[in-house]
């Protein structure tokens, strides 16, 4: 159904005055225009040397798992406080994860690959400890007991979360 062409000046004499109220602006606009856009202000901020894939803030301090580390940095400025590097590691067909393949980095078949953070999580249930699973050896999982009196020590009790017979087994 087509509108009567009788309405349309009617439409537009509605229109054209509510355009000459508005004198142009909107309320918003001339409440932000006040605002002092020149002020610097200072954020707490930080940068990581790779990519940042995850970040958890736990009593006060911020986990941050990054590709090939992880930073523990303070609540309140973001500063670095501890880092604990989980990568590139050598990955070689004749280790299992958790071990130590850096003796075998100039045998044939190995290759360093980056540790892209996969999981960062922390789990308060019986001791506080942040879990942290990477993408490289088979996307073992890493258990950093955080001790009371200093959460921000990840790296003095690590423990691996592999069992060579668990992936051993089928189905």
């Amino acid at each position: 159904m087509k509108a009567p062409a009788a309405l349309a000046p009617g439409i537009f004499v509605l229109l054209f005055t509510l355009v000459q109220r508005s004198h142009g602006e909107c309320k918003e606009a001339l409440v932000r225009s006040e605002m002092n856009v020149n002020m610097n202000y200072q954020l707490p901020n930080f940068t990581a040397e790779t990519p940042i894939q995850h970040v958890i803030l736990h009593g006060h301090h911020v986990y941050v798992g990054a590709t090939n580390n992880i930073y523990v940095l303070n609540d309140t400025d973001l500063q670095k406080v501890a880092e604990y590097k989980t990568g590139p590691v050598l990955e070689h067909p004749d280790c299992f994860p958790c071990q130590d393949c850096s003796n075998k980095g100039n045998l044939s078949g190995g290759i360093w690959k980056d540790n892209i953070n996969m999981a960062l999580l922390i789990d308060t249930y019986y001791d506080d400890q942040l879990i942290s699973c990477g993408s490289v050896n088979r996307g073992t999982c890493q258990r950093h007991v955080l001790p009371p009196h200093n959460p921000a020590d990840i790296q003095s009790e690590v423990h691996c979360m592999f069992s060579p017979q668990a992936d051993e087994e089928s189905g």
